[in-house]
């Protein structure tokens, strides 16, 4: 009897060593920074064509109180903010407002949603055309969701490509 015992308890170590080393690396980071490729292959994608997005100068200084109400008409229909990003690590202040500090803002659509879910990062450090042109090349907008954490990411690295590297995609 002791030898069965001995044996399942260590059928049960065995068992709770192999399920910890095949673990989804994400659920053994999760206090560590996320690479764009374990993001890729483990979180779900949605893909927004370029067509539903819109690119456009906006300037750096916001009125907080108004970013609480983020329901709007947009040429979509009724559209609500449900992801807003700064792209770059600026500090927003009335100072950098009255210096006319501009910002190039990305909003993308979900159409499939009611009320429209809209998505959108402010780049303190790329020219509209460039943004725009690099969008339309590419054709779209991979937005990727962890489903455990609810967390999202939007794919932004087709910014850093030269655009006969995103021609030749």
């Amino acid at each position: 009897m002791e030898n069965i015992i001995i044996i399942a308890i260590a059928l049960l170590v065995l068992f709770w060593f192999i399920k910890k080393k095949t673990k989804n690396p994400l659920e053994q980071r999760k206090s560590k920074e996320i690479s764009i490729e374990e993001v890729r292959k483990y979180w779900r994608e949605k893909r927004i064509p370029a067509d539903d997005c819109e690119v456009k100068e906006v300037p750096a200084f916001f009125d907080w109180k108004a970013l609480d109400d983020t329901s709007f008409d947009s040429k979509f229909g009724k559209a609500k903010i449900v992801y807003r990003a700064m792209a770059a690590k600026a500090v927003l202040t009335e100072d950098e407002a009255k210096e006319n500090m501009i910002l190039t803002r990305l909003r993308c659509f979900d159409k499939s949603t009611t009320p429209i879910e809209v998505y959108e990062i402010n780049f303190d450090n790329i020219d509209l055309d460039i943004l725009q042109a690099k969008l339309n090349v590419q054709g779209y907008i991979n937005i990727y969701f962890d489903p455990k954490s609810e967390e999202l990411y939007i794919d932004r690295e087709f910014l850093q490509k030269d655009l006969t590297e995103l021609m030749n995609h």
